[in-house]
């Protein structure tokens, strides 16, 4: 339709129709549209028009190669930087809009790593200039949004930004300590069963694939440069670590594993690191139920020493009063069924129980309570719930076996009187051999059948009846299987 409408026109007024703006409120033309839309043929016919005006910026300053970029249209960008490499009105590339934001800034602020990692390998070719600002801008965009391998290239060919902070007085690792896990590590949830029973079997391969994942490089990078940097200074490396906010609280506080065995293993100092509270990040691993955390504490006797007859100076509260409050709800969520949540529960108790001075499991805190009292406070409604789920589901699953029970039991009889009649026929008359050794084999099959569904289902209705009687205590719910 567009291209129709250009040829309807005259020549001379084709040139003032291809870079008209057509729309009043952002002055935008029909490549601005078309680039942002990812019209492809549109634009490549636009482009090849001899009178288009590529430069052309709209009311914010933006280009239509900019918006291409913005709307994540690579192969439109991949057009436009052709024409730029055959010298086609090729300011475009360089064009900033109203706020100078140049096109690799706009592509790593709207995260589009292609488009990103496309524009930079052209700035490194082309050797354009970017100011310093700018430079920490785009690698601070790109940790943001998730462009980890366009970070770790701006390291390599800009040392030095690794040391830079962002606009929040950040650095690098602090807004990497606020990621998800799942960043850092080789996540068997994201690929089909078969390879994730392939990755468990061969452990290296998940091993390595968990150490090529581009965060935790990125990670690795930049704490190796930063405590070069400071040649491993210990107290100046802390001052980094704990401002605007600790990043190894926050990491441990986001579950990042990961990230922090990368921050220990260069720094082992690191781990005595403290909240405002005095909480290791143990105490937040407890408190945050991350299960691989909580593990190191096994790996490092000194700690675990430590840990386990320490008690906070304000509350009298020891590593078990802290386990014994429920966590929020986003961490139990993850497990299907309130009944397994309270198991779950269950199981943290005891195991922190486990490491715990014996003179501490039972003391009370400033408020009087053991760690029991505040448990069952704290859980009650858990338990109520744990109970009424139990016994709802408990109820359908002994309608369900009695059913069975109630069609396999008479059945069995009438297989007894299939016998006998059969017997009783076989003595009257002659039957062919082979006609009798199927009808055998036949009830010989159906007589076992029969008796197995009687028997699991008589097994199903006495372990629900348990159920429903149940007090669902605590040793009751340890036998709920995960």
């Amino acid at each position: 339709m567009g291209k129709k409408i250009l040829e309807e026109q005259q020549p001379q007024n084709r040139h003032e129709i291809v870079n008209s703006a057509i729309t009043n409120s952002t002055w935008e033309t029909a490549l601005h549209v078309a680039a942002g839309a990812n019209q492809t043929e549109f634009v490549q016919m636009l482009i090849n028009h001899p009178d288009i005006d590529l430069t052309f910026q709209d009311i914010n300053g933006n280009t239509a190669f900019s918006s291409a970029i913005a709307g994540g249209a690579i192969k439109i960008v991949k057009k436009f930087l052709t024409l730029h490499l055959n010298n086609i009105n090729n300011y475009f590339v360089t064009t900033r809009d109203e706020k100078g934001m140049s096109p690799l800034y706009i592509a790593s602020w709207f995260g589009q790593p292609q488009i990103a990692s496309l524009l930079y390998q052209h700035t490194i070719i082309n050797n354009v200039d970017l100011e310093n600002g700018e430079q920490f801008g785009i690698f601070f965009n790109c940790i943001h949004n998730d462009i980890y391998d366009l970070a770790l290239k701006m390291i390599e060919n800009r040392r030095h930004i690794v040391h830079q902070l962002d606009t929040n007085g950040e650095t690098a690792l602090h807004i990497l300590s606020r990621k998800r896990p799942m960043e850092f590590t080789f996540d068997p949830q994201a690929i089909g069963t078969w390879n994730r029973v392939w990755s468990k079997i061969s452990f290296q391969s998940a091993r390595r694939r968990r150490d090529e994942m581009p965060a935790l490089r990125l990670a690795k990078e930049i704490w190796k440069r930063i405590l070069e940097g400071h040649e491993y200074e210990y107290f100046e490396i802390r001052s980094i670590i704990r401002n605007p906010f600790n990043l190894v609280i926050e990491a441990a506080k986001n579950g990042n594993f990961d990230l922090l065995v990368v921050l220990f293993s260069m720094c082992p100092e690191l781990i005595w690191e403290k909240d405002d509270e005095n909480n290791t990040i143990f105490h937040i691993a407890i408190l945050n139920r991350h299960v691989k955390i909580f593990k190191l504490i096994h790996e490092i006797n000194v700690l675990k020493s430590v840990v386990r007859i320490q008690e906070d100076e304000t509350t009298n509260n020891n590593i078990l009063h802290l386990v014994a409050k429920k966590p929020q709800q986003s961490r139990l969520d993850s497990m299907l069924g309130v009944a397994l949540q309270m198991r779950h529960e269950l199981l943290w108790y005891q195991e922190v129980e486990k490491i715990l001075a014996p003179s501490l499991r039972n003391k009370r805190n400033i408020f009087h309570q053991t760690p029991k009292d505040i448990f069952i406070e704290e859980h009650t409604e858990m338990m109520n719930d744990t109970e009424k789920w139990m016994k709802k589901n408990s109820n359908t699953c002994l309608i369900v076996a009695t059913i069975i029970l109630t069609v396999t039991f008479p059945t069995a009889f009438d297989i007894l009187d299939q016998g006998s009649y059969n017997s009783i026929r076989h003595s009257k008359s002659i039957i062919s051999h082979s006609s009798d050794h199927h009808t055998m084999i036949s009830m010989t099959l159906l007589t076992i059948t029969n008796a197995i569904a009687m028997s699991f289902s008589s097994t199903a209705i006495l372990l629900f009846l348990s159920i429903m009687i149940s007090r669902f205590t605590e040793k009751e719910l340890n036998y709920v299987k995960m």
